[in-house]
């Protein structure tokens, strides 16, 4: 049986495990690196699905019709988005999901620290 101060100490260096797990997954998450779509739109998200960059190269404005433009871009939005969903969900479970059988318990190179019960 734990006493309360190594019972505290393993919270607190469990929380402290988490939060670097988690801040693990957030840069892994900014690493993700997709090819184009299409070569003259360019697609980005964060990891929670935000849309953070969306450009059309200018020469595509000259080279497709207005509705040929409009089914590339939604295209590489819905795809972009699908692929970027799927390397954050296999992410999320490497980094922060014990019960998946893709979690890496020493993703970090230290020690995998679970809470007590």
């Amino acid at each position: 049986m734990m006493s309360d101060d190594e019972y505290v100490a393993r919270v607190e260096d469990g929380i402290a495990h988490w939060r670097a797990r988690n801040r693990a997954w957030m840069d892994a998450c900014e690493k993700i690196a997709l090819d184009q779509v299409h070569p003259d739109v360019t697609v980005r998200f964060d990891e929670n699905g935000d849309l953070t960059v969306f450009e059309v190269d200018d020469d595509a404005l000259h080279k497709y019709t207005n509705t040929e433009l409009e089914q590339i871009m939604t295209d590489a939005l819905r795809q972009t988005r699908a692929r970027f969903a799927d390397q954050v969900r296999n992410l999320y479970a490497e980094y922060l999901s014990p019960g998946d059988p893709r979690f890496k318990p020493d993703v970090l190179g230290v020690p995998y620290v679970e809470l007590p019960d």
